[in-house]
């Protein structure tokens, strides 16, 4: 009997899955072919049977090998090429990031939507510019963010925090700009858990091409928090790990992979019953990858990747209304960046 309702429970999922087909609802290209949309991207793309009908890059000596990996894709250069084509309703732009603000303005103005990575611009000047066009195109805009969607941090969202610690450390980046690249992301996490910034410390610290910023932080929710991030580490030792501070109880994170929970004991007379009583330490295990390979375990998940990519397939099909990363919510964000430039007079 319970192997019979496990087996029509595994054909009822099997069935359900096969059955959410989007690309009968739009029609979708891909400007980019670089090593994040490669690896991370153009994967969750194939699970759900996307295949795109355009892919956009600059280098024409890519045209012949991308059509022999995506059989049936035109490839091109010319982005107008794809913005004249009525049938292409949305856009996934995974370019140069100082690219971004003039592909997402393009196709915001010719009334696509368009699924922009981090960043979607340089400045809060140009974030503002393209709410505007926004606001006059039949399309809409996600970002890239794809913390806001890790199910670690989307179980940290609302906790009663008093304070917290954060620390989110990789290798040198000399490719580019560190704070606006790398550091948009642990930045608009806080700012989305916790709301903006109203106080602000910055330390500064360069070693050679390294850089780190030592924040503390005030939040318009009251919330405090200090943050480390840094470029000063090594990218194989890359790591991110988050500790709240609750009235009950503390929450650790670790690099997506895991959240855990330990209560306090509490006191008597202020003195902790832990010096009292015998107590044994207690850790539960919210969320926790390990080797069971399902889809819940697999680090595209855990990262956000999936379910940010599947929130702008349903967006874009009608069966999502709720936009969780739009342009507008990230105004807080580069509010922050800019104050921290202008804390270190970084230009």
């Amino acid at each position: 009997m319970v192997g019979l309702m496990i087996e029509r429970y595994k054909s009822y999922r099997k069935r359900r899955f096969l059955q959410t087909i989007y690309r009968d609802s739009t029609t979708y290209a891909f400007v980019g072919i670089g090593n994040h949309s490669m690896h991370n991207l153009y994967p969750i793309l194939c699970h759900f049977g996307i295949r795109p009908k355009y892919i956009v890059t600059k280098t024409t000596s890519n045209h012949r090998a991308i059509n022999d990996r995506f059989p049936g894709t035109h490839t091109t250069s010319d982005i107008e090429e794809v913005l004249r084509d009525d049938e292409v309703r949305s856009v996934f732009v995974c370019a140069h990031p100082k690219s971004h603000y003039l592909l997402v303005k393009k196709i915001l103005q010719a009334d696509k939507n368009v699924f922009v990575e981090k960043p979607p611009c340089e400045s809060l000047l140009e974030l503002d510019d393209l709410i505007d066009q926004e606001q006059t195109s039949n399309g809409f805009c996600q970002v890239g963010l794809q913390k806001r969607f890790a199910p670690c941090h989307l179980k940290l969202k609302g906790r009663p925090v008093t304070h917290y610690n954060y620390k989110f450390l990789t290798g040198l980046y000399p490719e580019g700009d560190p704070l606006l690249d790398v550091f948009i992301h642990p930045l608009d996490l806080v700012v989305y858990l916790f709301g903006g910034v109203r106080e602000l410390s910055v330390v500064s610290i360069e070693q050679g091409q390294a850089v780190t910023f030592l924040l503390t932080l005030t939040h318009t929710s009251g919330i405090s928090g200090v943050l480390e991030l840094s470029t000063a580490y090594s990218w194989e030792g890359a790591s991110e790990e988050m500790v709240l501070n609750t009235p009950k109880g503390i929450y650790s994170m670790r690099d997506t992979e895991s959240l855990s929970y330990q209560p306090k004991h509490g006191s008597i007379w202020g003195v902790p019953k832990e010096k009292i009583f015998s107590k044994h330490l207690t850790q539960t295990f919210i969320l926790h990858r390990n080797s069971n390979p399902i889809l819940q375990n697999n680090p595209l998940y855990t990262s956000g990747y999936y379910s940010e990519v599947k929130k702008f397939l349903d967006l874009t099909a009608s069966l999502s209304s709720q936009n969780h990363a739009t342009l507008s919510s990230c105004r807080a964000t580069y509010i922050l960046m800019q104050e921290i430039k202008t804390s270190c007079h970084v230009q």
